[in-house]
């Protein structure tokens, strides 16, 4: 339990935003892959702004009006948009610290630092909680033979194409990410389900005069009581998604990647150290060390502020 529960070694914000967890891979290459990752995902979600403004196929909202105002009802565009903004701060990052710029010295950096993980757990869990719900529930290959297969291309651009590249950059980054931030799951699974509870009080409805719920498992129009049971359950599977996942990582991470990780710490090309640690969430010390006590200590190149 002890292997998987706490790291062997801690990294500093530097380190964690802009190495992989793949000794072979580069932090420049590791750079590019991301580019390429965020350009997808920021194709993905205009593609669902234009899709949803001018619908291609299907929308279960009256079409004679623009129809982007309901953008916001869908949870598959909730997570479009928080993963294109994780891609967002985690390229600013990393570029930063591949520059060896001390991002940990920045209030702003260590904002977007936390934005970027509070993102980056709500856009993982979030895509791959609504595309086991889109195709095990809604999905209906009546609609495929309907509406052909530019529509299916879609579906699973927005249903499986973005959570591969958000499960890849949790095989791949080196983030370490802590038990309690199981918070962020809970908050962001209590904002859409608020969404659509104020959805049911205020009774919105499109320019026909008639409510449409994108999820018949969530339909609190039908069944309030039920919806409310289900949102609720959904929420717990999604924590229970995020903590074997954080675990999981903790086992690759003590058992595999600290042993191959050590040469390439020696390595001079690289600008950042690990920084030790015996306890994973201890408490930081009243006072941070001073600059010139850190540049005398040798093999240490940035100090390790976040302690939680």
């Amino acid at each position: 339990m002890v292997i998987c529960y706490k790291h062997k070694q801690e990294f500093s914000m530097e380190y964690q935003v802009s190495t992989s967890m793949i000794p072979c891979i580069s932090n420049t290459f590791y750079t590019i892959i991301r580019f390429l990752f965020a350009w997808w995902t920021w194709i993905v979600l205009g593609y669902s702004l234009y899709f949803q403004a001018v619908p291609l196929h299907d929308t279960l909202y009256d079409t004679s009006e623009c129809c982007l105002q309901y953008w916001p009802f869908y949870l598959t565009y909730w997570g479009l948009a928080v993963s294109s903004i994780y891609w967002l701060c985690i390229l600013y990052l990393s570029l930063r610290a591949n520059r060896g710029i001390k991002m940990s010295e920045s209030c702003c950096d260590r904002l977007i630092f936390d934005l970027m993980r509070f993102t980056f757990i709500c856009g993982l869990i979030g895509s791959i909680v609504i595309t086991a719900i889109f195709w095990s529930i809604m999905f209906n290959v009546e609609d495929y033979e309907e509406l052909g297969l530019k529509w299916l291309i879609a579906q699973t651009q927005w249903h499986g194409a973005t959570m591969i590249l958000m499960i890849i950059e949790w095989f791949l980054n080196s983030l370490q990410l802590r038990l309690w931030m199981t918070i962020y799951v809970i908050g962001y699974s209590t904002a859409y389900t608020g969404l659509l509870v104020l959805h049911y009080f205020k009774n919105w409805t499109d320019a026909t005069g008639l409510y449409h719920s994108i999820y018949p498992i969530m339909d609190f129009h039908t069944d309030a009581h039920q919806s409310l049971i289900y949102g609720s359950l959904l929420m717990v599977a999604a924590c229970m998604i995020y903590i074997i996942m954080i675990m999981l990582k903790r086992i690759m991470m003590n058992t595999c990647f600290y042993k191959n990780n050590k040469s390439k710490n020696k390595n001079k090309n690289n600008k950042f150290a690990i920084w030790d640690e015996s306890k994973e969430d201890s408490l930081p010390e009243p006072s941070a060390p001073s600059m010139k006590s850190i540049e005398e200590e040798p093999g240490h190149v940035y100090p390790q502020l976040d302690h939680v």
